[in-house]
């Protein structure tokens, strides 16, 4: 368990569970434990975290024993299966690990071009109105009578 520098506003603290594929890079599973009950929020955390790891382990088995050999019309054996499973869990695991990099990265390059995108759309709504001779005259001039 290693603490990841969460506090909540009312007092409680924060367990954490981190997977570091790098010093960079960190996955933090954090529960919050009430005050009074430090058993119940970890237990919980416990909880939580092995219903995951159960699931995940099961969804991938699924995946490498049932839906693999049918879709690409092999014979799998038991062995087999726990090799994919082995190397879908890891793959996983290094995308979510070097994901958050490149998504911030996507994200920060989106927002750069959608504020470039933006500021060019409003020069050239100004360029046609002064071209159309529409700029003020529409939205300042009295209604006709």
């Amino acid at each position: 368990m290693a603490y990841c520098g969460h506090r909540p506003a009312y007092g409680g603290f924060c367990t954490g569970l981190a997977f570091r594929a790098h010093s960079h890079y960190r996955l933090c599973l954090s529960v919050d434990i009430p005050r009074g009950q430090p058993g119940a929020g970890l237990g919980y955390g416990v909880v939580s975290f092995t219903f995951l790891v159960i699931v995940l382990c099961a969804v991938d088995y699924t995946i490498a024993s049932t839906v693999l050999p049918a879709m690409l019309h092999y014979t799998g054996g038991t062995f087999d299966a726990w090799w994919i499973t082995t190397l879908v869990i890891i793959a996983q695991a290094l995308l979510i690990a070097f994901s958050t990099k490149a998504t911030q990265a996507f994200n920060a390059m989106a927002v750069t071009l959608e504020l470039i995108g933006m500021s060019c759309l409003v020069v050239l709504l100004f360029v046609v109105g002064w071209y159309r001779h529409s700029l003020i005259s529409r939205c300042c001039s009295t209604p006709a009578r």
